[in-house]
């Protein structure tokens, strides 16, 4: 039973910091922090990802290498080094990385400075959307569809 309350109380510590991430990051949602597969779409909407992309999880291999670029992602979106995730992937060093979470989220130093770029990546990005809307645009002359967007949401 103490086990019990024990783990419960580390889950809402570490909730409650993600929740203070994603407020500081402008998250529409935050309290999607308090809901395991939420918390990892609110990760991905702080690094300008689509919620979509949480299915990357259920493809065996391929969800621990999303994972670890996400992560790398999710701390350079708020200004830390990438490498900070080497200690949520190294044996015994959760302990640390967890410790840093909890500074992080519950402290005031740490800002949401928006997700790092590549112009050339997002021009092609630009590029690719562009090309993939007229597409659509063109194939749908006779009636009024209005092709989606493919865009990341933007919840600032």
């Amino acid at each position: 039973m103490s086990a019990i309350i024990i783990y419960l109380i580390i889950y809402f510590l570490y909730a409650g910091a993600m929740y203070r991430l994603f407020q500081k990051a402008g998250i529409k949602y935050p309290w999607f922090a308090f809901i395991p597969v939420c918390s990892t779409i609110g990760m991905l909407w702080v690094i300008g990802k689509s919620g979509w992309n949480i299915f990357w999880q259920l493809v065996p291999v391929v969800n621990v290498i999303f994972a670890i670029i996400w992560g790398i992602r999710f701390f350079q979106a708020y200004g830390k080094s990438g490498w900070w995730m080497l200690w949520a992937v190294l044996p015994l060093s959760d302990i640390i990385f967890a410790i840093m979470f909890l500074i992080w989220g519950y402290g005031s130093k740490t800002q949401y400075v928006g997700v790092p770029t590549d112009p050339a990546a997002a021009a092609r990005r630009k590029a690719t959307m562009g090309r993939i809307g007229k597409a659509l645009r063109e194939a749908s002359k006779d009636d009024d569809f209005d092709p989606p967007d493919f865009s990341p949401p933007d919840f600032n």
